[in-house]
Order: structure tokens, then C-alpha cells, then sequence
């Protein structure tokens, strides 16, 4: 039987950390050398850095791109010296193409699975949430919305992958 594994989000506005300035990692440090120390390394998959944070929908925070690039290598830095294997998910934000965009050119291996958070409902509650799923309409307006991010941030990263030589993933 093949075990769990975890993904663990950290915290990448601790310390007061504002739009302008990159993430402070000396969190993350103490809870991987507890990791460590427990000998806990095997129950963890990857690590995100953040949440809703990035880009123009952020809600905490709008980190730009390059910062968020920057902090992103600086995380696979430190996860390499605990364990090779994990991976880096995200970013873990509403989906902002120019941003997104912006944030591969500047790290094309920035991350090894590409998230972001979707609420073609609306954010928040609905009380028609029932009706609107069942309607026919609602699973073609996500495909459509889906197929347009892939067409256009996958686009532009394999372009940019191939100039750069990197050999990354991309899933939505």
C-alpha cells in the first residue's frame, strides 16, 4: 500500500513582509530542521509558498513577478538541502495571465506543478450553487476558461523553455 504524502504551505508573508520585499524564510528554516530532526521527511510531497498573495488578485498582498520568482528559487535552495525529491507547487493565486506570464520569464523552473485557485461561481457563497453546476453551460464555460490559460501561459512557457533550455513542468 502506498502512503500519503503532504503538501505543506508556508507562510510567505511572515515578519512583515510587504509587495516590495522578499520572503522571509527563517520560518521555514526552524520548521525543516524540525522536520529533519523528527525524522519526518518521507510524510511531506512538496511545499507551497503562500496563498493568494500573487499577482493583480491577491488578497493579503500583490507580489510581483519577479519578486515572487525570486522567492521561489530561494524556497527550491532551501528544500535542496533537506531533500531533493520534494516539489514546489503554485502559486497558489487567482489566475492573472500578464502576471503569470511575467513570473516564468523570470524562473521558467520556478515551480514543478503549476496551481491556481478557480471559482467560476463566484468567490464566496451562492445560493444557487446546486443549479448553477447542473447546468450544461457551466462545465463548457470552465473548459473554455481552462483551455485559455493553457493556450496562452503554457504558450508562452514552452517558447521560453525551449529559448532557455529548461526542462520544467506546467499542469492546471
Amino acid at each position: 500500500m502506498k502512503s500519503k504524502k503532504l503538501i505543506f504551505s508556508l507562510a510567505a508573508l511572515w515578519g512583515g513582509r510587504t509587495n516590495e520585499t522578499n520572503w522571509k524564510y527563517e520560518n521555514a528554516v526552524t520548521l525543516l530542521n524540525h522536520i529533519k530532526k523528527r525524522n519526518k521527511m518521507d510524510i511531506f510531497y512538496g511545499f507551497e509558498l503562500g496563498n493568494e498573495i500573487y499577482g493583480n488578485h491577491g488578497h493579503a498582498a500583490q507580489i510581483k513577478p519577479d519578486i515572487a520568482a525570486e522567492d521561489f528559487e530561494t524556497l527550491r535552495k532551501l528544500l535542496s538541502k533537506y531533500n531533493k525529491n520534494w516539489k514546489i507547487i503554485g502559486t497558489d493565486t487567482a489566475m492573472d495571465i500578464g502576471w503569470t506570464i511575467d513570473f516564468f520569464k523570470n524562473n521558467p523552473s520556478a515551480v514543478d506543478i503549476f496551481t491556481w485557485h478557480e471559482y467560476p461561481l463566484g468567490s464566496g457563497g451562492s445560493e444557487d450553487v446546486a443549479e448553477k453546476i447542473m447546468d450544461p453551460n457551466f462545465i463548457e464555460k470552465v473548459a473554455k476558461r481552462i483551455e485559455t490559460y493553457k493556450d496562452r501561459v503554457h504558450r508562452d512557457f514552452v517558447l521560453l523553455r525551449q529559448v532557455r533550455g529548461k526542462n520544467t513542468c506546467l499542469a492546471g
